[in-house]
Parts: structure tokens; C-alpha cells; sequence
């Protein structure tokens, strides 16, 4: 007060859903008052509107700064990784539930059709550049048209495997399968899918990463090769 030459104020502390306390003060310098009860209610709504904002303008920054550090982990990231919107196909499988009941499985059986539906409802948000190489890729451009032009007919059965955890209310997934890359060549990888916290309900962010495993299997197989001609040579 003897610093700015206050001679009455009244203050209130704000307290916000994230972050610390905020202080808000008013000041009247030229003249010592007493506040009326009248003022104070109009203060203290003030004070309640200004919390309001204040949690909105916290929040989207909150959001921001973690949405930016996400982008910045997940194009950096060695593993290549896919942001995908299945929300879309949530939707339609909610839709049919009445018609399948407890046996997704068992509809997608005698619904084929269902299956080239979803896959075209997936939207491809973004993929990042360890992603557009695994996929051999000219760019991150070809990789949004869509999943279908990556499916064999065992990518394809993980993807009904995800349609069966959507109907069931699951939120992660983890298979191995084999894709095809846009250049033609078959790539074997293990698939981890999971759905963002916060997005259980929409299935409007999954996150989908891919750990090529070709060398790993080549290996295997040759192992197995030379195995097998031992025991042919102890025969």
C-alpha cells in the first residue's frame, strides 16, 4: 500500500482447475472507502466469470503445450507410428449392435462386407517419417489416401481382431502380421494399437506403431533350416 499509494482494496483468490492460485485485486487510490455489501457481490461475480475464463484460457494452454510435445516425440520417434480416427467406425459398429448382439465375430463372418466398410472409414491423421519409411513411402501424402492399400489378407485379419475389441470395449491390441508396402514388397511387423486416454469413448485417436521384424523372422527361419538338416544328417 505505501509502495503504490493504495488507500482501500479488496482482493479475492481465484483457484483454477490446473495451476496455482491467481490473486484479483481492486484498488482505489485517491481515497480510503469502505466497500458496500452491493459492491462486494458484484466483485465476488466478477471474481467467478474471471475463474471461468481463466480455467478455459489454462486448459487450451495446457493442451497446446502437450499437444506440441507430443508432435515433436511422435515425428522424432524412431518407431514408426500412425495417428488414425476409428471413430467413424465406433459408430457404425454401435449402430449394428442390436444385430450381433454378444458374436461380432460371427456377423463379420456372414457380413463380409462390413469388413471393406470400416476399413474404409478409418481416417489416417498423420504418420510420421519412420513410418513413411517403413512403408516405402514417396511421402506422408500417399499414406493418408487410406489402410486398405496396405492390407494382405493377414493385415486383414488383425483388422477384424480391432473391429472385435471395439465391440467389446477394449482399447489395446498387439499382433504380429505381415503388410504390403506401397512399393509391392510383403514386410512382416508387430502391431500395437491403443487408444489415447481421454478418447476411449470416440476412438477419434488411436495411436497405431509398427516394429519391422522381417530380419528377426528371416533369422528364425534360418535356424529352423539348419535344424532341420541336422536332424536330417542324424537320421
Amino acid at each position: 500500500s505505501e509502495r503504490f499509494g493504495f488507500k482501500s482494496i479488496i482482493s479475492v483468490v481465484l483457484y483454477p482447475k490446473t495451476g496455482k492460485p491467481w490473486q484479483l485485486g481492486l484498488h482505489q487510490c485517491s481515497r480510503a472507502r469502505d466497500w458496500t455489501p452491493g459492491e462486494i457481490r458484484l466483485f465476488e461475480e466478477v471474481a467467478r466469470r474471471i475463474a471461468d475464463g481463466l480455467d478455459t484460457l489454462l486448459t487450451t494452454r495446457d493442451l497446446r503445450a502437450s499437444e506440441e510435445r507430443f508432435r515433436l516425440v511422435f515425428e522424432n520417434s524412431l518407431l514408426p507410428i500412425q495417428e488414425e480416427d476409428y471413430s467413424a467406425v465406433k459408430a457404425r459398429i454401435e449402430a449394428l449392435r442390436p444385430a450381433f448382439g454378444n458374436d461380432i465375430e460371427g456377423y463379420l463372418a456372414t457380413h463380409p462386407e462390413l469388413f471393406e466398410e470400416c476399413a474404409a472409414l478409418v481416417r489416417i491423421i498423420d504418420v510420421n517419417r519412420a513410418s513413411v519409411q517403413l512403408h516405402e513411402a514417396d511421402g506422408k501424402e500417399a499414406l493418408l489416401v487410406g489402410l486398405a492399400q496396405t492390407f494382405l489378407p493377414e493385415t486383414a485379419e488383425v483388422f477384424r481382431r480391432a473391429l472385435s475389441l471395439i465391440a467389446r470395449g477394449e482399447t489395446e491390441l498387439t499382433a504380429e502380421t505381415t503388410i504390403r508396402t506401397l512399393t509391392g514388397r510383403r514386410q512382416q511387423v508387430n502391431v500395437y494399437f491403443t487408444v489415447c486416454p481421454g478418447y476411449e469413448q470416440s476412438w477419434s485417436k488411436v495411436l497405431v506403431s509398427l516394429i519391422d521384424i522381417s530380419d528377426r523372422k528371416r533369422a528364425e527361419s534360418d535356424r529352423q533350416a539348419h535344424l532341420n538338416f541336422l536332424l536330417a544328417l542324424d537320421k
